[in-house]
C-alpha cells in the first residue's frame, strides 16, 4: 500500500529499441512475430503442422494415396517430403489438382512468415475483403497477397 502524497516513478527502463529509432530505420527492422516455432502450410497440396522442429501431416484425403507413409510425427523434414513425394506418384492426378487449388501458401507482407490460406479468414473491410497475419497481425486486401509456392517446405 502506498502513502499519501507519495511520488509516482514514470520512468521505467524498458526495451523501447524501436522508439529511438528513425523512420527508415524502423522500417528496416523486424516487427513483432507471435510465430513462436508453430506454422501450418501446405505442401504440394497436403497440410502440414510444424511445432518447433516437429512435422504432422494433417488428415490425408487424397484418393489413391497411402496415408499410413505420413502417419506420425516426423522429426526429419527430408524423410517426410520423400514419403509424401513416393505417396503422391500414386494418387489421382484430378484429386490432387483440386487439393492444390484449395491448400495455398500466403506469404505475409509484415513479417515474411508464409502460411496456409483459408476462405474463412477473410473479412469484409470497405467493400473489400482483408486477411490478417495469424503471426504479426498484418493486414492485407485479398487482391494485394503475396501467394507462395507450395512447393517449398519451411
Amino acid at each position: 500500500m502506498m502513502r499519501k502524497g507519495y511520488p509516482v516513478k514514470t520512468y521505467c527502463k524498458g526495451n523501447s529499441n524501436y522508439s529511438r529509432l528513425s523512420p527508415e530505420e524502423s522500417e528496416i527492422t523486424k516487427p513483432f512475430n507471435t510465430h513462436d516455432g508453430r506454422m501450418s502450410f501446405a505442401y504440394k497440396g497436403l497440410v502440414i503442422d510444424k511445432r518447433n522442429s516437429l512435422y504432422s501431416v494433417r488428415d490425408v484425403k487424397l484418393e489413391g494415396f497411402p496415408v499410413h507413409l505420413v502417419e506420425g510425427v516426423f522429426n526429419d523434414s527430408r524423410m517426410l517430403r520423400i514419403a509424401i513425394d513416393g505417396g503422391l506418384l500414386t494418387a489421382s492426378p484430378e484429386k490432387l489438382e483440386r487439393l492444390r487449388e484449395r491448400n495455398k501458401n500466403v506469404s505475409c507482407g509484415g513479417c515474411g512468415t508464409p502460411f496456409l490460406f483459408r476462405r474463412n479468414m477473410l473479412i469484409d473491410y470497405l467493400g473489400g475483403k482483408i486477411i490478417q497475419c495469424p503471426y504479426c497481425y498484418f493486414e492485407e486486401f485479398e487482391d494485394r497477397l503475396n501467394w507462395g509456392t507450395d512447393e517449398s517446405f519451411y
